[in-house]
Order: C-alpha cells, then structure tokens, then sequence
C-alpha cells in the first residue's frame, strides 16, 4: 500500500464469517496472497488525496454551447486544493497480479501490481488530479481508463459507473464493468477476467445499441506506462499515421528520427499503426527492464496507438496537472487498443447491432530490450551479440517441461526443456548461429505451442494509401451516394446539424435516395419528430419496397405515435426482409404488447430471440410478455444474468416475478449500479414502452422506498412516475405525484430521449402553472436538437417562477448567440444572478454582454467583484485578464496572472500569452519613458514560465519580439554583449517561410521580429 493511502476493507456480503476474520489477518499482515487455485475477490475503501472538480448546474446543449454531451453536465471546474476523499474499491488477486478497479471514477483500473517483481504494471498516479482534457471536462491519467466516447475522452471519466464481480466454477473471477451512457443509451461493457495460474488480463469488450436509432460508437483501451529515458513503444509495423488518418511516417526510422524511443519526441504526439499484421504491440522500458504487452487478434481489434506529451516543458508542465508524482515521475504514455483505425474514425450501430472482441494484456520484464514477438502465452526477444543468438523468453502462465526449440528449415540448431513462468525469462544462446531467419519455437509439456515465428521477424512494407478522391461523374457534379456518404460521416461525428443538410443535399439531386431518407427518418425518430420520420420512411419503401430498416423505423414512428396495428402490419414487413428478420418480429412484438395480445407477443419476441440470440433487449422482451402472461422467465435469463450481472433492463423485468427477485434487483443497484437514477428511469421506460404502466410504476417507486433507497426521489423521477402512474389508471395518485414533483428542485434535473416527450407533454398539460415541468421539457426538446420549440417553455418557466435561474441563463445566451439581442441577453443574465448570487457562470456570461455593448468596464468592475471562493473559475479569470490588457491595465493584469493558478484544456496556453503581452505592453511603455531597468524586469520575466499559470515552453520558441525589445533595454543601458545574445536568439527563430512544425504557430508579428533582431545585429557589427 502506498504512502498516504488508507484502505477501510468490507468482505462481499456472500463470504462467510471465517472466511472474513481470515481476511483481516492477512491484511494486518499487509500480506494478500490469493487462495491456492482460486482467484480472490473483495470489495473495500480506498482513500486518495483527490483536487476537486465541480458538476456545472447550468446544461450545456450544442446549438448554444458547440458541446455534444447533452444530458452530462459540465465538468470544467477545477479545484487546486487537494484533500483525502475515499472511493469504492474492487479487488481481484491471483498468484501473479492484483487488479484494483475504482468505480466511481469511470471504472478505471487503477493498479495492476506484478507480484513477481513488486512493480505496478501500469503506470499509476498516486492521486486524483484532473485536468481539462475530457469531453466535459476533467480527466484523471493512470491505469486503464475505459474510454467509451462517444468523442474524445469518454463522458464517464470521473464519473461512476457500474461494477460488480462474478466468481466461476474454475476458480477465475469476472470484473465486469458497464454503463449506458446517458446521450444515445449506447451501452459498454467490459469484462476483465483474471485466472488462477495466469499473469495476464483476460478482456472481453463490447458495444451495443439497444434503441431503435444509428448511433455512433467508439473505444480506446486507453492504458497508461511510464515514460522515462528508457522507454520505448514496440509497434511491430512500417508505416504510421496522425490522428485524422491523412498523414503518414516510416516506422521505426522517419527522417533520421528512431520514433519508436520516446526520448526522440519533442513534442506531444499521437501515432497509429497503420495495416499493421500482428497481434501483439505495447511498451518495454530498457532502463527499468520491463514492459507491457497487449494481444489481440488484429482482424478484429484493427486500431493500435500510441500517445506521449513528449519531452519539451510543454508536455511536462501538462502532465504535472494530472499528477504531483514531480517533473520525472509524472510522465506517461499511453498505450492504446481499439476496433477503429484512428481516433478520426466513428463507427455507427444500427437498431440492436453490437461490436465485440477480446483481448489480452500482461507485463514483461527480464527481457532485455523489449520483445520481438508476443502470443497470449508468451513474449520472446532475440539478440545477435557477436558469435550468439540469445533468445529470452518469459510466459504468462507456468508451463513446467516446455520446450524452446530453434530451428532453420528442417534443422533443429537446438533444443532445451525448460520450466517457463512469468517469475522470470528463459534465456537460451545459440553458439555460431546461421545466417538467415531463425525458428522460434515454444511448446508445452503436452506439445502445445506456445509460440512460433521466425527471427528477425519479417514485418512487412506498408505503402502510404493514395487517400485522392475521384469524383463518380465525369464532370465532377456531386451524386446523390457522395453526398449521402459526407453526410452520413458527419452523422457519426456527431455533427447533427451537418448531417442532417448532406442527407437533405442527397435528396436535392435523388428525391428518393433511400439512404438519405433513413437517414433523415432516423434523425427525425432520434429527436421525437414521429410525422416527419413516418413521411421519410415510407417515402423510402415506396421505392424500395424491400428496405427493412424502412419498414422498421416507419413501425417505431407509428408505436410511438400510438398506432400499433400499423406498427405491427410494418413489423411484419421488416420481418420479411433478409435484414432485419429480428428487428421486424421485435416489433410486431412490441406492438402486440401494446394491443395486450401477451400471447403473440411471446410467439414474435420468441421469433426475434431465435433469428438474434445475442441480443439482450430483445430477451428482456421476451421475459416481460411471458410475466405480462403469467408465465415464468425463460432459463436463458437466469444464465444471461449470471453472464452479465449488470443488464439493469433484465434485471429489472425478472424483478417482476418475485419479491425475492425485487429485493435483488434493488440490492445490485444500490450496490453496483453507477448512474442510479438514470439506470432506473431507464430500465422502467422499457418496461412502459411495452404497456406494463402498473409494472413500470410498481418497480420505479420501489427504487424510491425504504431507508436507503436505491434511486432516491427527483424531481425528474417524480414527473415519470406520475406519468406511468397516470398511464396505469390512477389519475389521482398521478396528480399527488405532480404537486410533489412541481415543488422539489430542478437543478441537475436533465430530461433526455425521444420517449421522454410524452411524460412532459402529460406534466405541462395537467399542470399547466408548474414551472419545472416547462423548464425541464425545454431541457428536453433543447436536448433533441429543437432548440426554438424549447425557448417558449424556458420563458413560460420563468414567467411562473422568476426564480429559475438555470431558465433565465438559458433564454439569454439564447438572445445572444442566436438572436443577437445581447441587451436582452444583459436583461436575462442580471434576473438569473438575482437567484443565484454566487454563480461564476453568470458573472462571467454578464461580463461578456456588457463588453458586447461597449461597457467592459462595468464588466471588470462585475468578475473582479464577484463573490470570493476558494476555486475561481478558470475562463473568468482569463476573461478579467483579457479585460485588463485590452484596457492597457498592465499591472493588473500582470498582478492577476501572477497569483491565480489555472486548469488549461489540452494543447491550450491562453493564460501564458497573456502574461507575455502584458508584460511586453508594459515594458515598452517603460522604454519609452527611459525606464530601461523596469524594462528590462518586465522583457525578462515574459521569458519565464510561472508554475502557477501550468503552460511550460514549447520545444521551438517563437518569442522573438520579446528578444528584440529586451535586446533594445540592454542596449540602451550599454548592455552590448547581453543585447547582441538577445537578439541573435530573436534573429535565429522560426518564421513562416521555415517548413511547418506541429503545434509551432508562426505569425506576422513572429516574422516581423525576427527580421528586426536581424537587421539590429548588422547595425551592431556596423558600428563595430
């Protein structure tokens, strides 16, 4: 256990009282050996010093905010004050490794110990330090995060998640970690099994959309290494390529630069293996004598990449925000797996499609410098040194009597038994070894192999692709498919608005391009826009009458029109074609669920369950008509749910059955769930869009009751309960259910789905006075991208209740951006901080109207008088110090961004330009006044980096106006040799007419100073 940390252990409720005190002791020995043959599991606390980081009140929507996180809130608040906070921790431990998973921080895997040699097989960040890296925000480095996306880093960074372990028969155990995220109900899960006898990571990964749109997907297994002098990545290819795909580099070797150390990366850097052939890649530190292998087969797990910050200040002072390990110990890279090529590249998921693969990580050491091969079982490297081939080769598991032949053609060279483990390497030499590619051959006892391949390994040459559009038509007009084909990459980008104009652009040349119009219907079936997705849709069959997913979004606009005879007559349609057979009889199910024929529900979801039996939505399906019947669930549940402990939606409909299994599925989500009121509303809105209302109502308000509720009351829950319960015939209760709603508080009450419409709807007309239902079906429609259908509920909220202030904001950036009324915008801001005094948001959205109207003064007097707090808000602050400057403020500026501490995005250094303008400003100010000292002070410093502004120095500089300004100081006071040294570091700079360099920006002003640091050194030798 690491220094400052304190563990509060808990035993599963499920061991027994022996087992528990046995436990104990061997923790007080500080000794956790798992049992002989079984892997060990438990669950206990774990305390890290953590800075804080802040869940915005304000929602965030991407025609207002350019963000796609809609219904997450905004996570970009840092604190930089840390203190101990305990987390939940999960344990998994064999006789090799010791897994410990954090779920409340997205499920990250925050230590592997390799028992074998004490040291983590990660790297592992000894606190929680967010920085501004995350689609909302805050992002932790270390172990293994889980990103999910949908863009970027995943949602769920600092989030919880769920988490729970399955133990098997063969001694191995299950950490089975999921979520389904909140913006489209895409669902992830990840199960990481450990082995009794193995020192790998078993992980098995999988992505699936239970709804019935497209939605994107995208997966990084992002882990994280250390990165030290000695590091190095083993990408076993010859070509890379950029984040976008679209530039390429020779591997290891590109322009004289070995990019496989990572000592030779100035800067930071993303690289992805390009049609790389193997399985294996990973990373061995030679100084350290161990790395990390991952294993996958690479047909289906195509995207290998590797990441660093590099080694310019930049990089470092961007890694000590995450970690305050210190300038060394803080650097990392990351080593990651994926099933796209690049992080450019999207995948889309239609109605209940899923991706799934597995893969295999494990560490290494003892090998020298890396490995040239690896297999599941085994890593191997090999070394020509002089007269002798020496192979060292270490296994993941114990394989006593193996066998490690060498081979060239039919000629064994040699051949030596030896006892393979992960303790340490074999390490065979082979005297006067022949010329050419030599036979690595491992085997087991039985005569299994291990691992085979020929040395050196032969790694084939990989061609940059010729990435040239050519058009389809000769005159280079765009076809309906190319404009369908842009759009529907825009589509899985997330760029709704964009896709959206290319499908539209598609039926401007084809008023009948049947891709277009799907994807156009499932947009309009995505954001509850029923009529227009059934308009497009049988627009679509109409000329194509075999398009399944046609039929099949035409049925679900129907159902969830409320027509379900017609839903289900499409159903059927889709069930006759080839590809959508499961799909279509899913719905004639569900729409036989609405009519109450339970018994030809259970005949189509049967169907359904046949043609697709992977899907687990549609076996929920199927055990909620079998209960609506009075029937028992099929036995494939019960073994679905010990496979996925974490499938809330089955757990949920097998809660129907008994109390016993009530009890059990509020058990697993107070326990394991993560999300918990989202999980809940979302597994009863399955069961409400099946008719069962009193089921639905019955299972939502036992998450809400008893002592420790599972998902306790919301004003959100509360308005779908009395929905449900209004659904069910108990119009009475509904109303009671209303009155409570209307009177709790709707901050971070964040509506979201299609389906959600109706429960709204019902809110506002039986209530039409209640201010929260208006705000939050706003919340809603602004969410499904209709934006100025949610305006009139945002003004009726306020109009009812001038007290909501989240409204007030919302109508006024609203006014500002789309609009252009910022008068209005003023009016909007100043009611919302009359509510919520404290809140830097709207101070800072007030300043920004204000300077909108030629009052920036009244702005700086606003944010630089707001109310103090221990964490001021970064953009603030940066707003105030932009203020100053552009008032020519210059010592309060300077003074400003001298003490405030900030948390910069990625890649960003604004607060760090600052500084150095107006320090620049003023030591000019000072020149001009013969003040050449404070000058000097002032040109000096803006060549400094304080630690409190967290921006470090780029490995190329392009600072040559403050070289030439100090330069002229040092002149004036006969400073000549110092001047001269000033100005030969402007004069020796980058300028635009230099080949461009990544993240270097060169600008007019960069050229204009370099010529003048120039032309100042020939006057000087002029005058010599």
């Amino acid at each position: 256990m690491r220094k400052g940390q304190v563990m509060h252990v808990r035993p599963f409720m499920k061991l027994r009282v022996a087992l528990f005190v046995l436990f104990v002791a061997v923790f007080t020995a500080a000794v956790h050996a798992a049992e002989p043959g079984a892997v060990a599991t438990w669950e206990g606390e774990l305390t890290l010093p953590t800075y804080p980081w802040y869940d915005d009140v304000h929602p965030v929507f991407p025609e207002l905010h350019g963000s796609v996180y809609y219904p997450y809130t905004r996570q970009d608040h840092i604190g930089k004050t840390k203190a101990d906070r305990v987390y939940r921790a999960i344990y998994l431990e064999n006789e090799y490794l010791k897994v410990t998973c954090i779920p409340e921080l997205g499920g990250r895997i925050f230590s592997v110990l390799d028992k074998t040699t004490g040291e983590e097989m990660f790297h592992r960040n000894d606190e929680v330090k967010p920085a501004l890296i995350a689609m909302r925000g805050a992002w932790i480095s270390g172990g293994i995060e889980w990103n999910a996306g949908p863009q970027g880093h995943t949602v769920t960074v600092v989030s919880p998640v769920d988490a729970a372990v399955v133990e098997h028969a063969d001694g191995s155990a299950t950490l089975v970690v999921a979520n389904t995220e909140m913006m489209f109900k895409t669902r992830w899960t990840v199960w990481l099994t450990l082995y009794p006898g193995k020192a790998f990571l078993e992980e098995r990964i999988r992505m699936y959309n239970p709804t019935d749109g497209t939605h994107p997907y995208y997966f990084w297994n992002c882990t994280a290494f250390p990165n030290l002098p000695g590091t190095r990545f083993i990408y076993p290819m010859t070509l890379g390529c950029d984040h976008n795909g679209t530039t390429f580099f020779s591997w290891p070797v590109h322009e004289g630069k070995d990019l496989s150390w990572l000592k030779n990366y100035d800067t930071m850097s993303s690289i992805f293996a390009y049609d790389c052939v193997f399985d294996f890649f990973g990373s061995y530190d030679m100084d350290l004598d161990r790395g990390l292998v991952s294993f996958a087969n690479h047909h289906e797990l195509k995207g290998k990449k590797a990441w660093t910050w590099g080694k310019d200040d930049f990089g470092v002072v961007s890694q000590m925000a995450l970690s305050d390990a210190g300038p060394i110990h803080a650097q990392y890279i990351e080593v990651q797996s994926g099933p796209l090529l690049t992080q450019a590249d999207y995948g889309l998921l239609e109605p209940r499609q899923a991706v799934e693969w597995r893969e295999y990580w494990y560490p290494v050491h003892g090998l020298g410098d890396g490995f040239e091969f690896a297999t599941r079982d085994a890593a191997v490297q090999t070394r020509r040194d002089g007269e002798t081939l020496e192979v060292r080769a270490i296994a993941t598991g114990a394989f006593p009597g193996a066998t490690l032949e060498l081979r060239q053609g039919a000629a064994t060279l040699h051949a030596q038994p030896c006892d393979l483990s992960p303790a340490q390497p074999v390490i065979v030499g082979l005297p006067n070894p022949p010329e050419g590619a030599v036979r690595v051959l491992l085997t087991d006892a039985e005569g299994g192999v291990l691992l085979d391949y020929e040395t050196p390994l032969d790694i084939p040459e990989v061609a940059p692709p010729d990435l040239t559009v050519t058009p389809a038509r000769p005159d280079g007009a765009p076809t309906a498919d190319e404009k369908y084909r842009e759009a529907r990459v825009l589509d899985s980008q997330l760029n709704y608005a964009g896709a959206r104009s290319g499908y539209e652009a598609a039926l401007g040349i084809d008023p009948l391009h049947v891709p277009s119009l799907i994807g156009l219907a499932t947009l309009d079936l995505e954001s509850g826009r029923f009529q227009d997705c059934e308009a497009r849709a049988r627009a679509a069959v109409s000329r194509e009458p075999e398009s399944g997913l046609a039929w099949f979004l035409l049925g679900a606009a129907r159902l969830q029109s409320g027509d379900a005879r017609e839903a289900l007559a499409c159903g059927y349609k889709a069930a006759r074609c080839l590809d959508t057979v499961a799909l279509g009889y899913e719905l004639v199910g569900r729409a036989r669920m609405i009519e109450g024929d339970y018994a030809g529900a259970v005949e189509a979801f049967a169907r359904a369950v046949a043609e697709r039996p992977g899907d687990p939505a549609t076996w929920a399906r199927l055990a909620a008509a079998r209960h609506a019947l009075g029937e028992e669930a099929p036995p494939e549940v019960a073994d679905k749910l010990r496979g996925d402990p974490l499938d809330f939606i089955l757990l949920a409909v097998n809660a129907l059955g008994s109390d016993a299994a009530m009890d059990a599925f509020l058990e697993r989500l107070r326990d394991s769930g993560g999300e918990k009121a989202f999980i809940a509303i979302d597994a009863v809105t399955f069961l409400a869009g099946m008719g069962l209302y009193g089921d639905a109502a019955r299972l939502f308000r036992a998450t809400m009751d008893g002592e420790t509720p599972a998902a306790p009351a919301s004003a959100l829950s509360l308005y779908h309960l009395a929905y449900w319960t209004h659904k069910a015939g108990n119009e009475a209760e509904a109303a009671r259910l209303l009155e409570r709603a209307a009177a709790l508080p709707s901050d971070f009450a964040l509506p979201s789905g299609a389906e959600t419409i109706a429960v709204f709807r019902y809110a506002v007309g039986a209530r039409s006075d209640d201010a929260n239902a208006h705000l939050l079906m706003g919340h809603l429609l602004a969410g499904l991208h209709r934006l100025d259908e949610a305006v009139p509920h945002w003004e009726q909220a306020v109009a009812l209740d001038p007290a909501l202030s989240v409204g007030w904001r919302l109508i006024g950036v609203y006014a500002n951006k789309k609009q252009k009324d910022v008068a209005r915008a003023e009016t909007c801001f100043r009611r919302a901080l009359e509510h919520r005094p404290d809140d830097q948001v709207l101070h800072l959205d007030l300043a920004e109207a204000l300077a909108a109207q030629d009052r920036r003064l009244e702005g700086i007097h606003l944010i630089a008088n707001m109310p103090r707090t221990r964490d001021p808000r970064y953009d603030a602050v940066l707003w105030l110090a932009e203020a100053y400057l552009a008032e020519d403020r210059f010592d309060d500026c300077i003074d400003l961004l001298s003490t405030a501490r900030f948390s910069n995005w990625e890649g960003h250094s604004r607060p760090h330009d600052l500084f150095v303008a107006a320090l620049l400003s003023r030591g000019k100010t000072a020149f001009a006044q013969d003040r050449y000292e404070d000058a000097i002070r002032d040109f000096e410093t803006a060549l400094t980096y304080p630690e409190n502004i967290a921006v470090g120095a780029r490995y190329v500089l392009t600072d040559a106006e403050v070289r030439y300004w100090l330069g002229k100081a040092l002149a004036a006071i006969g400073r000549i040799d110092d001047a001269r040294a000033a100005w030969e570091a402007g004069a020796g700079q980058r300028t635009s007419s230099d080949p461009p360099l990544p993240f270097i920006t060169v600008t007019r002003t960069q050229d204009e100073y370099v010529k003048r640091c120039a032309t100042a050194l020939e006057v000087l030798a002029i005058r010599r």
